[in-house]
C-alpha cells in the first residue's frame, strides 16, 4: 500500500514538474518575443511543426475511419497528406491541369461540421489551377479531379490556411473538410 501511494505521489510530482517546465518555456518564449528576439528557435519551430503534422495525420485517419469512407470507395492519400475520396466519378477522365479554370460547388467545413464557406451553382468558387490565391490543397485536389467529379477531402492545416487561419471563418491550424463537385469553368 505504501509503495502504491509513493508511486502515485511520484506520478503527480512528475506531471507537475512537466507542466512547470512547459509553462516556464512558454513564458521564456513570450519574453523573447517582447524583446524583439525570435520567440522560438528554428529547431523548436521544426519540432512543433512535426508534432502538429503527426497529430493532424492521426486525426484525419480517425475521421476517415469513423465516417467509413472505405465503404464508398478507396480513399487516396497523397504524399503531401491530402486525403480524398471521389464520391461520384464522371464519364470525363481528363483531369484538370495547371492553368485550367475550374468551378466548385459544395462547401468547406471544419471537422465539427461547421460550414466555413458554401458555393452554390449560382455562385461557385472559380479559380485557375496553380495560378489563383487559394490554399495549395485546393489546387492539389482540383488536379486530382475531372469535370463532373464529386469528392470529399480532408486537408491538413498546412494545405489549407495554416497557422494564420482565415478569420473569422477558419481558425488557425484547422483541418478542412472539403465536399465539392468540380466542373470546368467557362473562360
Amino acid at each position: 500500500r505504501k509503495l502504491l501511494a509513493a508511486s502515485a505521489v511520484a506520478v503527480v510530482l512528475a506531471a507537475g514538474a512537466a507542466w512547470a517546465f512547459r509553462w516556464y518555456g512558454v513564458q521564456a518564449a513570450r519574453e523573447r518575443g517582447r524583446t524583439g528576439v525570435p520567440a522560438y528557435t528554428p529547431e523548436e519551430l521544426e519540432a512543433m511543426s512535426r508534432n502538429l503534422y503527426r497529430a493532424q495525420k492521426k486525426t484525419i485517419a480517425a475521421c476517415t475511419e469513423r465516417w467509413d469512407w472505405a465503404a464508398h470507395g478507396t480513399p487516396v492519400t497523397t504524399p503531401t497528406g491530402l486525403v480524398y475520396l471521389i464520391r461520384t466519378a464522371s464519364a470525363d477522365t481528363t483531369h484538370a491541369q495547371p492553368g485550367d479554370a475550374v468551378a466548385w460547388t459544395g462547401d468547406i467545413r471544419l471537422l465539427d461540421s461547421t460550414v466555413c464557406f458554401a458555393f452554390s451553382s449560382d455562385e461557385p468558387l472559380i479559380f485557375r489551377i496553380d495560378r489563383a490565391d487559394v490554399p495549395s490543397g485546393f489546387h492539389e485536389l482540383a488536379r486530382a479531379l475531372a469535370s463532373g467529379d464529386s469528392a470529399e477531402a480532408l486537408l491538413p492545416s498546412y494545405l489549407g490556411w495554416g497557422l494564420s487561419g482565415h478569420a473569422p471563418e477558419v481558425p488557425p491550424d484547422a483541418i478542412l473538410w472539403v465536399r465539392i463537385r468540380q466542373q470546368w469553368a467557362d473562360s
